[in-house]
């Protein structure tokens, strides 16, 4: 699915966290006019998607002020770039895409994503916070790191987020630079959900007044941007303008502590206003996200973002932390306390790659306030160096380059030549596909065991395998999804897997799942394999037995088969009376879980009188083997 939710890499508690909600975006509606396509191309599934229609539009030139095609209900265009949205009407998104592409002003048209507050739940908050229980600080050799430099007023540190409680007695009397709200055009930047207060207060609150906690970075500048709603959910396009404000304005340093999945095309477009920022000299900083898996969320894996991963106290990767080939650095991001909006003690603690990100940007302004010469290519190379190398030896997919050290930093030296900073671009590109090899089709076979084998188009970082098994119906595999499976089993996704055990005259089927680095998913059935069973089903006990003589006049019949078996009726066991010659009247039933058959005549049988049952055509088991014709008989009591 083209929208990619992208959550704030929110905080633990459970008063910051954000349901599910849209952004509105400030709009400029002046005129200008785009002629429509003579020939629209063909529409689009993904485009079809767009969240709430919202089409993110790449002009070749200069943006027009408004986007004047049939389905367009509203243009946003972009202060900063070439860039528009259009909003389309209900519906219409692909159409309007479609003659978006066709215009040859249009670079190129993606559907717009969502961002969206990465909250993760903890438990409870502090009622008397102090500086002795943030124990993060003395984690990442902050305390060592301040006799040096708590900040220089003239680092301006970018926080795009909820916005920031201007209220609270720990950021009240932090320098404002430039404040913005992407989403209503305006420099209102109250925080009405709680998470851009907390991530604020790690590098900002005031430190050595006698209030509340201590920020990592107090003395350093602070530019506000909001992007994102009340309940912690936003648009990428107000996040890019966020970007561009931010370059535009004069930060050094931004913060993202949102993120979410992107697919290929949608990273192509928004790749460039962070590049545009790298290459202004800004050190962009972004929670890797709150997935504990290998899923690439952006911006914090797009090139020339630096992607944070989380900690513990015991420098172990936290549960809930993203990892992936794009995590840079490490921090703290369990249990951290920071300024709260709603608590009543205005503090509480929260777990989330939202708070390790705060971190890193923290201990990044106190280096370049100590070393303002570094140019950002260097200051990440010094974070990066002078972090403590956790994991495997050397860079890896937990820690990136390790855990953070900003009194090590602020001595380490540049390396000389830098190294590589950037993960190189998967080989890949397009939707994750997998392909079945075996089966290809319906299999039918007398061997209990079977080598399952598939393809995918690329690297998938999760994935698993379900089998599910079925008895036969009359020889005939019955549909998977009208008939609950009798046998389900569970797998990892690997290839060849060979499956034993396999039980005649059922079939199987194999469900392969898997996502890959993008979130993209798959999920793809096999063709089923049928285990043949050739054995005919047989009588394995009768009663009465045959020749038996003295039988009660109240007796049923009873007949035990080997195996399960269907048809058994009225029509196809009866109770003869030799006497008469007369069919007796009789209720005949059957107990599948003792594969029981039984004949209740509705009268006594007469005295002394021969009886013979007939088991007649049309019994047989799920495989379709039929029971053998057969009849035998007794006699009653006199």
């Amino acid at each position: 699915m083209v929208m990619a939710r992208f959550k704030e890499l929110t905080h633990v508690s459970t008063r910051l966290r954000g349901g599910a909600a849209t952004l509105l975006a400030s709009v400029l509606l002046l005129t200008a006019f785009i002629p429509a396509a003579a020939a629209a191309p063909p529409l689009r599934a993904a485009d079809a998607d767009a969240p709430g229609g919202r089409l993110v539009v790449l002009w070749r030139d200069a943006a027009p002020n408004r986007i004047d095609v049939a389905g367009v209900r509203r243009t946003i265009r972009s202060e900063t770039a070439q860039r528009s949205v259009a909003i389309a009407r209900a519906g219409q998104s692909a159409a309007v895409a479609a003659r978006l592409r066709a215009d040859p002003r249009v670079l190129a048209v993606v559907p717009d994503a969502v961002v969206e507050a990465f909250d993760w739940p903890a438990d409870g908050a502090p009622n008397d916070p102090r500086y002795p229980e943030q124990e993060d600080l003395p984690q990442i050799g902050v305390p060592s790191a301040w006799p040096t430099t708590t900040g220089d007023p003239d680092v301006v540190v970018a926080i795009i987020d909820t916005g920031f409680d201007q209220t609270h007695p720990d950021l009240a009397g932090v320098e404002v630079v430039a404040p913005r709200n992407e989403t209503w055009n305006n420099s209102d930047v109250t925080d009405t959900h709680g998470h851009g207060t907390h991530v604020a207060g790690t590098i900002f609150a005031r430190t050595n007044n006698t209030t509340g906690i201590a920020g990592i970075a107090p003395d350093v500048t602070f530019m506000p941007i909001k992007v994102l709603d009340d309940d912690g959910f936003g648009f990428v396009s107000d996040v890019l303008d966020a970007v561009d404000w931010a370059r535009t304005n004069g930060a050094d340093i931004i913060n993202l502590s949102l993120g979410g999945p992107l697919l290929p095309e949608q990273v192509a477009l928004f790749q460039p206003t962070f590049s545009a920022a790298r290459a202004a000299g800004i050190l962009v900083v972004a929670a890797a996200g709150n997935s504990a898996s290998p899923i690439l969320y952006y911006p914090a894996s797009l090139n020339g973002v630096v992607s944070v991963s989380a900690v513990d106290a015991a420098d172990e990767i936290a549960w809930f932390s993203t990892f992936n080939r794009a995590v840079d650095l490490a921090a703290p991001g369990e249990e951290t306390l920071s300024t709260s909006l709603e608590d009543p003690s205005r503090y509480e603690r929260a777990s989330g790659t939202s708070m390790s990100s705060p971190h890193v940007v923290g201990v990044a302004a106190l280096v370049l306030s100590a070393r303002p010469a570094l140019s950002v290519q260097e200051l990440e190379a010094v974070l990066r160096g002078s972090a403590v190398d956790l994991g495997d030896p050397g860079r890896d997919d937990l820690y990136g380059s390790g855990r953070i050290d900003a009194a090590a930093a602020l001595t380490e030296p540049v390396p000389d030549p830098i190294p590589e900073l950037d993960p190189a671009p998967p080989d890949w590109t397009g939707p994750l596909t997998l392909t079945f090899t075996a089966p290809t089709a319906a299999v039918s076979q007398t061997s209990r065991s079977y080598t399952v084998s598939f393809t995918t188009s690329h690297p998938f970082v999760e994935g698993y395998l379900l089998r599910y098994g079925w008895q036969l119906r009359d020889g005939k595999c019955p549909n998977p999804y009208r008939r609950d499976p009798w046998d389900f089993d569970f797998y990892l996704l690997e290839s060849p897997l060979t499956q034993t055990g396999l039980r005649p005259g059922n079939c199987y089927r194999w469900e392969g799942i898997a996502y890959d680095e993008a979130a993209q998913f798959v999920d793809e059935l096999s063709a089923p394999v049928t285990i043949l069973d050739l054995v005919r089903p047989t009588i394995v006990k009768r009663v009465p037995a045959p020749g038996a003589t003295g039988v009660a006049r109240s007796s049923s019949v009873r007949i035990k088969f080997s195996e399960q078996v269907v048809g058994v009726s009225a029509a196809t066991l009866r109770l003869k009376n030799l006497k008469t010659g007369l069919i007796v009247r009789a209720r005949v039933s059957y107990d599948a879980r003792t594969r029981t058959a039984t004949i209740d005549p509705a009268l006594a049988m007469y005295p002394g009188t021969r009886y013979r049952v007939i088991v007649k055509a049309g019994i047989r088991d799920p495989s379709g083997n039929t029971l053998a014709r057969t009849r035998w008989g007794f006699r009653t009591a006199r």
